[in-house]
């Protein structure tokens, strides 16, 4: 029977190879790890990273906004599905208003201040025309993608190499016919 393995990991990302202990699939110090994450996995609010994630839009900043990692919300995010669902909503919502922004800047412009001689003259309106062509890609791809068109103009000469001493005249006959035509052909 084949020695039971812990199903952990050293740091470099290789099986731990130590044995399980009895009650588990870890070894002492991986179980220890294991108890500790689902310890921080429930000690934080998960409505709280939802909100700050609503408000910035950015997984990183909110997770330091309430002072958990990453990870801790990743993990949470696989191993709960209303979580994971609540994340997708916020992400929509969040996307959704980083593209009205783009349209904003595109379309309808930012007054930008002209300044000379450190006195405001008057502002003037200016487009992002990289946004709007950015999101024109996006929204009609067939249309608005770069193209590029590949043409080959030459032949394709492949070589192959036989030993044509093993045939009999009769095929060495066949081939030379055969070999003829192709010529005529090209």
């Amino acid at each position: 029977m084949p020695r039971r393995q812990c199903k952990g990991e050293t740091k470099s990302g290789r099986p731990c190879g130590t044995a399980p202990l009895r009650s588990g699939d870890y070894c002492q110090r991986h179980a220890d790890q294991d108890d500790a994450k689902a310890r921080a996995c429930e000690l934080w609010d998960r409505h709280a990273f939802l909100a700050a994630f609503e408000a910035t839009g950015m997984v990183t900043a909110a997770c330091a906004e309430i002072g958990i990692s990453r990870q801790t919300v990743y993990m949470e995010r696989q191993r709960n599905e209303d979580f994971a669902v609540a994340w997708a909503d916020v992400e929509e919502r969040s996307t959704e208003r980083m593209e009205a922004e783009a349209y904003r800047r595109a379309v309808e412009g930012v007054a930008t201040p002209m300044v000379s001689a450190g006195r405001l003259v008057t502002t003037v309106q200016t487009y992002s025309d990289g946004l709007l062509q950015f999101m024109l890609k996006a929204r009609r791809p067939e249309k608005y993608r770069e193209r590029v068109d590949v043409a080959h103009s030459g032949g394709i000469e492949q070589r192959v190499k036989v030993d044509l001493s093993k045939l009999d005249p009769d095929e060495l006959d066949t081939l030379e016919r055969i070999s003829g035509k192709l010529a005529e052909a090209s």
